[in-house]
């Protein structure tokens, strides 16, 4: 079971974030400086040191959206259907950008230091990653049945971060973006699961189920012809 998001895994890294948050909303976040954000949050410089400096603080603002994710949603009944499940996810995915509306100015000035920085977009996408584990997590998806998974719903979230950054709030276009997405993987379990197959046929070391596993042949037609029996097979040419 994934561990839930904890955006606050102790109170010197809770303020900082969020003190790093309001000073994001005022200045692009490459010119906050450490120092600023120790001072607005009530730390030493050296609090923020040994938490990680900002590295850390952009990994605690991430966590913090994705903890958003299941908060006050009902239970979803494990009879639920595809098209119910479809719909809880939907609704799942969407609290994450509702979250991260409430900071709208501060993650626009952060995704565009992103931007900026290749290195740092490589890193977004391992966070969406996450960010899609704990979703499909919350609506009813075992961990040990992700894989796949976790990476097309991890795509869904980064085409909805585009439209979200041109949408206004109460943000419609994001959410029917996203419920399109998934309305696209119609059986989307089911096709899933065929794609995670092919994947890890690619991965099997190479090998090729024989013609009977796939069904082409029947047991009789691969055993060997008794041996001292006249061959069906025609003669070699002369």
């Amino acid at each position: 079971m994934p561990s839930a998001p904890n955006h606050d895994p102790n109170k010197k890294l809770g303020k900082a974030a969020e003190a790093a948050l309001k000073l994001a909303a005022q200045t692009p976040w490459a010119r906050v400086s450490a120092r600023a954000i120790a001072d607005a949050a009530e730390l030493a410089l050296a609090d923020l040191y040994e938490l990680g400096g900002k590295a850390a603080l952009l990994e605690a603002i991430d966590a913090k959206f994705d903890a958003a994710m299941g908060l006050d949603m009902p239970e979803l009944s494990p009879d639920a259907s595809d098209v119910e499940r479809r719909s809880y996810l939907a609704e799942v995915m969407m609290q994450r950008f509702d979250a991260m509306e409430t900071h709208r100015q501060a993650v626009l000035n952060i995704q565009s230091f992103y931007e900026a920085n290749p290195s740092e977009m490589a890193r977004v996408a391992v966070r969406r990653g996450r960010s899609a584990r704990w979703a499909l997590f919350t609506a009813g998806i075992d961990e040990a049945a992700m894989g796949l998974k976790a990476v097309v719903i991890a795509g869904i979230f980064l085409r909805a971060n585009g439209i979200w950054r041109d949408d206004v709030a109460p943000c419609e276009r994001t959410m029917a973006a996203i419920d399109g997405d998934l309305r696209q993987l119609e059986n989307w379990r089911q096709d899933f699961e065929r794609l995670g197959d092919m994947v890890q046929s690619v991965f099997s070391g190479g090998k090729k189920k024989s013609a009977s596993e796939e069904g082409w042949t029947s047991p009789e037609e691969n055993d060997p012809e008794p041996e001292n029996q006249p061959s069906s097979k025609p003669p070699p040419p002369l």
